[in-house]
């Protein structure tokens, strides 16, 4: 396999910062690198058959070898000065790999049998991404963009690569074994081959992309070395963004991965625009808050979060956490929840915003139908529940507040109903909502 890379601002983060989140129990440091060479800037999964070289900054997943069968690989990478070579096998078993690469001031990981490369390797890009700048708007895209990958993988089963309209990669979701050679080269090269690319142009793939946004799938080309792919274009208006790629991999696509494909397409289409407009990270977190405000620029404010001031609306909170979890673990968790919230409501609502309230995750739901709105919204919730708790293993409680005449009638919060997995609704919940007319104690939903 080729080396897939994630580049990293200069700074970086130790080893040590690595290795402390990957556990004990899926690897262990053998030898420590050389006291310059402990910032990892980048990872790099790379395959013995390939030869690829690695940059100095780079942790290396060294797949397809254990023990003592890494050695011809571990000679060739040394080369390239890499902070650490991973690598499965026991101490004993890595005995002779260790003395090869005594005094290089390249580190060894073993690396548990059992451990999955693709769950180490997001691991560390995590890791490396917490230690990014949060002020500049190019790292927030790719932090949002990022997210946006790796939740859509979580959730189709499969594996994610955003690109722009010239085809350059703008993220992906962590790699393991069973990519296929158009996924590697397109990460190696940061852009899809140009082979590949006329091959999809010659067979109306990007025609049937720019007609709207509806998923595309494409069937399996064993001849060309590809897997079936699912792809849709991620639109602002009449405008193409870009697109979302969707490799299927030893599993089975989810049952709804084209309504995923759509509420991904649309949630990357809005970090896309901001990113555009050179929004700050406290515009994006205040948007909800703006909305409920209740102040007297609550028009304006829904119109330019693309929602018709006159149209019924409602609230939902989604909240997770724990006390037994550290602040970091909190911080993660809420964001990994965003993501799959707004994926989940891009999907059932285009102009769906999503944001932080509190320590709460909220949704205000526009343009909504007296009598089929309810229903579905009750459906929306328990999907978000459900995936809450099969892929990011969360305890999600969500709240559902009583449909509003509009957003700006939404001037206050007071308890309301849990729903829970299994469809049941509790009321009042204290860390529920019901949105209320102003007031008007009384509306119902």
């Amino acid at each position: 396999m080729r080396p897939e890379e994630q580049t990293v601002d200069a700074v970086g983060v130790t080893l040590s910062d690595v290795l402390e989140d990957i556990g004990v129990d899926n690897a262990r440091l053998l030898m420590a690198p050389g006291p310059k060479n402990e910032q990892v800037r980048e990872t790099a999964i790379v395959d013995p058959e390939d030869g690829a070289a690695v940059a100095p900054g780079a942790l290396v997943f060294l797949v397809g070898a254990r023990g003592r069968a890494s050695l011809p690989a571990v000679r060739a990478l040394l080369a390239g000065r890499p902070v650490a070579i991973a690598i499965k096998g026991s101490e004993t078993e890595l005995a002779a790999v260790r003395e090869v690469m005594e005094g290089t001031g390249t580190g060894l990981i073993a690396v548990a049998a059992g451990a999955r490369w693709d769950q180490l390797e997001g691991i560390a890009i995590d890791r490396l991404r917490e230690s990014l700048p949060s002020g500049d708007a190019s790292t927030l895209m790719q932090r949002d963009l990022f997210g946006i990958a790796q939740t859509t993988a979580t959730l189709t089963r499969g594996h994610v690569v955003i690109e722009d309209t010239a085809n350059r990669v703008l993220a992906y979701s962590p790699a393991s074994n069973d990519v296929d050679e158009l996924r590697r080269l397109s990460i190696l090269a940061r852009r899809g081959p140009e082979r590949y690319q006329k091959l999809l142009k010659e067979s109306g793939v990007y025609k049937h992309l720019q007609g709207g946004e509806v998923p595309i799938h494409i069937p399996a080309n064993p001849e060309e070395g590809l897997r079936e792919r699912v792809a849709i274009a991620i639109f602002a208006g009449r405008r193409i963004l870009g697109y979302i790629w969707l490799q299927e991999g030893t599993e089975q696509l989810a049952a709804n991965t084209d309504r995923i494909m759509v509420g991904s397409a649309r949630h990357a289409a809005i970090e896309l625009v901001r990113h555009r407009n050179e929004q700050s990270q406290s515009m994006r977190r205040d948007r909800v808050s703006s909305l409920l405000s209740g102040t007297a620029q609550i028009h304006s404010q829904a119109q330019s979060a693309g929602l018709d001031p006159s149209r019924p609306a409602a609230l939902v909170l989604v909240s997770s956490g724990s006390l037994h979890q550290s602040a970091p673990g909190l911080q993660l968790q809420r964001g990994e929840l965003a993501n799959l919230v707004s994926i989940h409501a891009a999907a059932y609502r285009p102009g769906a915003v999503v944001g932080a309230l509190g320590l709460e995750t909220a949704i205000i739901l526009p343009d909504l139908d007296p009598v089929k709105s309810p229903a579905a919204i009750s459906r929306l919730v328990n999907v978000i529940v459900r995936d809450a708790g099969a892929h990011l293993d969360l305890q999600v409680k969500a709240a559902i507040g009583a449909r509003c005449g509009a957003p700006g009638q939404a001037a206050y919060i007071t308890g309301a109903r849990e729903e829970r997995p299994d469809g049941a609704s509790h009321g009042p919940h204290p860390q529920g909502c019901i949105l209320q007319r102003s007031g008007n104690h009384g509306a119902g939903q």
